[in-house]
């Protein structure tokens, strides 16, 4: 079988809570054109893409390119990173994961409507106002953005009037 037409499947995984990273080192790639690639591989359905500064052989700066995927998607969205970076290669890392339920709603504040994710489970609960929501309160009231996120979050754990998206 040809390498390139070669697929990859992860049997040891569970499809709807671990993942696969997809990882490669570029070191010839400038942030724009990273940013780019990042872009893509979210709108091709990858869970999650990030790029960590690095320093390979001869000390030249580089980018460590990691991709999170469904492991289903593994395969698809690797060969998207090599289509879409100049790395010659990448490396396979499946994932246990332990994860939150999140769910999304419009929480009602006294500074007008902002859209929430809570995440719960394990014993936690984090709230996370969406972050353009909390710049449209800000300059609308000329607020600082920490000021009118802290009063969000505040109020969103306190109040029970959510409605549901």
């Amino acid at each position: 079988m040809d390498r390139q037409e070669c697929s990859f499947t992860f049997p040891e995984l569970d499809p709807k809570t671990d993942a696969v990273e997809i990882v490669c080192n570029i070191d010839d790639m400038t942030g724009e054109q990273l940013g780019h690639v990042i872009d893509a591989l979210l709108a091709k359905n990858a869970l999650d893409v990030s790029c960590i500064p690095i320093l390979m052989k001869k000390g030249r700066p580089a980018y460590q390119l990691v991709c999170l995927a469904k492991p289903a998607d593994a395969h698809r969205l690797a060969l998207e990173v090599i289509r879409g970076t100049t790395t010659n290669g990448v490396r396979f890392r499946p994932c246990h994961r332990l994860i939150m339920e999140v769910e999304s709603y419009v929480a009602l504040t006294s500074l007008g409507s902002v859209r929430v994710k809570r995440a719960t489970g394990h014993g936690a609960v984090h709230i996370k106002p969406e972050a353009d929501d909390i710049v449209k309160i800000a300059d609308q009231l000329d607020l600082p953005f920490h000021e009118v996120q802290r009063t969000v979050i505040k109020e969103v754990f306190e109040s029970s009037s959510e409605t549901n998206i």
